[in-house]
């Protein structure tokens, strides 16, 4: 039975009003029993776009304890590119504001990699905090790094002295929170007064920009969707106003970042403008989303083995139940050891090795949009297997 045993009608974690208007359904595949589906919608009173109709907090918890994407083992030579790149603009980003002899947390902090970077730049005293219950030991493998230990957000404050940091990073963290409130609540009146945050969530203004997944934005994981203006207000919520900002272009395939700087110094009389971005978006995601399901559609009348079980997959299964395309699914395959042997709709996550051990003749549907051409290359090198491809990249 997914674990979703009510709908949870989340206030809007801005203006905390609960006056919203429903603009898409997004419907996921059930993962290891839990039910990720929920509604995006927008405040009616400051137009915030967030998630609502969440399942219960203890199943993002479980999450990311179990499957998430972020807790896979890493060798030093398997830091994906972006990782790094990232990391080293946000240094560029906040060494005008932040000298050397400040303490730097970073919660949510991943493997290490920006906590690495602050140390190759100068920085000593740095630490970071994440769920994932192999990131301390990565960060240490990786990066020779001892100062991460295991926790949320929530209990960051009991786990760490916050009170001493002079910076503390939310990298990435903000979309993911379902008690987005109440968790800043926690945590900001726990830092000093002259305490600054630095912020990235990815850019709601850049979604549209070069080519991108059809409601990739909306995963299993993102559930609130921040533009500038939107950001400004929440952090503004207490007290902190933003010192500097900048859309950080990244390369194509991953969405820009919005990075914030925020400090209860200044105060600004920036102009709040309405957010229009995300229309725009859920309108081309569509188009581009019935271009595939149609290719799949003429192709797809015999026996088929999904590769990929994400949040593209996850999406991409209930379209398939509407379109009697699913009848024909017999496996779902992922190079993911967190998620092989676990079920996703009604089929148990395998190994890839059964397409040349027992499905070697039947076709192979890549379920990935930012990695089917290199899927599809890989999967063409090593198995026999008919390749399918939803999208034209």
């Amino acid at each position: 039975m997914a674990d979703k045993h009510f709908a949870w009608n989340r206030a809007c974690q801005v203006c905390g009003t609960l006056n919203l208007s429903v603009l898409y359904e997004n419907q996921l595949a059930v993962i290891d029993g839990r039910d990720m589906s929920y509604s995006v919608t927008t405040c009616s009173h400051c137009g915030f776009h967030y998630a609502n109709q969440l399942p219960k907090a203890s199943s993002y918890q479980s999450y990311y304890r179990s499957l998430s994407k972020y807790d896979v083992t890493l060798s030093a030579s398997s830091i994906p590119e972006i990782d790094n790149y990232r990391a080293e603009k946000v240094i560029s980003f906040i060494q005008p504001y932040i000298s050397l002899d400040k303490k730097v947390f970073d919660l949510g902090c991943g493997h290490g990699t920006l906590l690495n970077w602050f140390s190759m730049s100068g920085w000593s005293n740095i630490y970071g905090v994440d769920p994932a219950p192999n990131a301390a030991d990565q960060a240490n493998q990786l990066y020779g790094l001892s100062c991460i230990t295991t926790g949320s957000l929530e209990n960051a404050v009991s786990l760490n002295r916050l009170i001493e940091a002079d910076l503390i990073c939310l990298m990435g963290v903000l979309e993911h929170l379902p008690n987005l409130y109440d968790d800043l609540t926690l945590l900001l009146n726990s830092v000093k007064e002259d305490a600054s945050i630095l912020i990235e969530v990815p850019a709601c203004e850049r979604f549209t920009r070069g080519d991108f997944e059809p409601y990739g934005e909306f995963s299993l994981e993102h559930i609130q969707f921040f533009s500038a203006s939107s950001l400004d207000r929440l952090m503004e919520n207490f007290g902190f106003y933003p010192i500097t900002s900048h859309i950080l272009d990244l390369p194509p395939g991953t969405t820009d970042s919005l990075l914030s700087l925020y400090s209860r110094k200044q105060k600004t009389d920036n102009v709040i403008a309405t957010d229009t971005a995300l229309d725009e978006y859920m309108a081309e995601s569509e188009s581009k989303l019935q271009l595939g399901l149609s290719k799949i559609k003429s192709l797809v009348r015999q026996p088929v083995i999904i590769y990929g079980a994400g949040s593209h997959t996850a999406r991409l299964l209930p379209y398939l139940d509407d379109c009697q395309v699913s009848q024909h699914i017999v496996g779902i395959v992922d190079g993911n050891t967190n998620l092989q042997g676990k079920q996703m709709g009604k089929w148990v996550i395998d190994v890839p090795e059964i397409l040349i051990n027992r499905c070697p003749d039947i076709p192979v549907l890549v379920s990935s949009y930012r990695s089917q051409n290199a899927i599809n290359h890989v999967l063409s090198d090593i198995y026999p297997n008919p390749i399918i491809t939803m999208y034209q990249l």
